[in-house]
């Protein structure tokens, strides 16, 4: 028999991608979030008929009690919506953490995005729930005050308002704890990505500029619920003047906080390049003094043009920043930040001129 033909040699098939498993399960508030993208229409709106909804029940109870019969009080209609906003304002900046783990994607380690994104969007199940219950067992154990925990409210302390005022309670006290977890766990997430951050380039810091517009809007939304909680219920007087500098103290720190690691590293790729900028101005320098001591000045104007050159290079690595924001990002902070207290200042001065 013949020699048979041989047979192509086979190229083995390329092993897929191995899967990405999550390193912990999502929370409740995240599966409730992907529950809401999967309905059809705009998300927001369904938290604006939740909140609707929540707002018009609790002013009718409390209409009907009798809680308004000296007036409306205008608070309630913050205070009967602070779940379902507590709620959004975890939706809103997820898809901000989003964004920015998008452009931090270069300066990730090993390229590492999924991961990084996931635990930027999402909370571990476990935490988030025990701290929501632990802030439920506050809130009933708050309700046990009985007509007196309606009274800080506000509301009517009838046996109605009370029943209507005890599960709103239980759910504020559940979505808020919700809200400060995913702020720590949040700021947390991009202070360690950020410190741990594999690629610095002082021509090109837009990697590590990803994550201001969070840690901004993050500073922002505090200061709003911070503010709203202290003078809303209260017409102006000094002691909100006095809240004013800790709650603005609060809102830089946020800002800044989770920033730090970039910052360092944007300082430190400073200090090195201006470091190789004056080590070669160094050498030029002393090939210069080489040359006039040996009286040979042939080719000068190259020497004069390097060195020149590296003057340049120096005043630009001086310009360049190392805080880890555009400037525009810093002016909508402030102006987030000042207007609300400026506001807040001319009502607290016409009270005292017209009182």
């Amino acid at each position: 028999m013949g020699a048979g033909v041989p047979q192509a040699k086979r190229s083995s098939p390329r092993a897929p991608a191995p899967a990405f498993v999550p390193p912990y399960p999502p929370s409740w508030v995240d599966l409730l979030a992907s529950w809401l993208e999967r309905r059809p229409g705009p998300t927001w709106m369904y938290y604006v008929l939740a909140a609707a909804i929540l707002v018009g029940v609790e002013l009718f109870v409390q209409w009907y009690e009798g809680a308004y019969q000296d007036g409306f009080v205008p608070w309630h209609l913050f205070l009967f919506s602070t779940p379902v906003l507590y709620l959004a304002i975890v939706h809103y900046l997820q898809h901000v953490a989003s964004t920015g783990a998008d452009r931090f994607r270069p300066a990730i380690p090993g390229g590492d995005f999924t991961d990084a994104q996931y635990r930027l969007t999402t909370m571990p199940a476990r935490p988030t729930l025990i701290v929501s219950l632990a802030a439920a067992i506050i809130s009933a154990s708050a309700l046990l005050e009985g007509p007196a925990a309606m009274t800080d409210y506000q509301m009517a302390t009838t046996l109605v308002s009370q029943m209507a005022g005890a599960p709103f309670l239980l759910l504020q006290g559940w979505t808020f704890a919700a809200l400060f977890y995913f702020l720590v766990h949040e700021l947390r997430t991009v202070r360690r990505l950020l410190a741990n951050a594999a690629a610095v380039d002082l021509y090109h810091p837009e990697p590590l500029y990803a994550f201001s517009p969070l840690t901004a809007r993050t500073a922002a939304v505090m200061f709003f619920l911070t503010s709203a909680w202290t003078s809303l219920g209260n017409s102006p007087d000094l002691m909100g003047l006095l809240i004013g500098p800790p709650v603005m103290a609060l809102a830089a720190a946020l800002f800044v906080w989770p920033l730090w690691g970039a910052h360092r590293h944007l300082v430190s790729e400073k200090q090195r390049a201006l470091s190789e900028n004056a080590s070669r101005f160094k050498a030029a320098a002393a090939d210069l003094h080489r040359r006039m001591d040996a009286g040979s000045l042939e080719r000068m104007d190259d020497l004069h043009k390097a060195m020149a050159s590296l003057e340049i290079e120096l005043a630009a690595l001086k310009r360049f920043p190392t805080w880890p924001w555009e400037p525009a990002t810093l002016r909508g902070l402030a102006a987030a930040v000042f207007l609300p207290i400026l506001i807040w200042l001319t009502q607290y001065g016409l009270q005292r001129l017209l009182g």
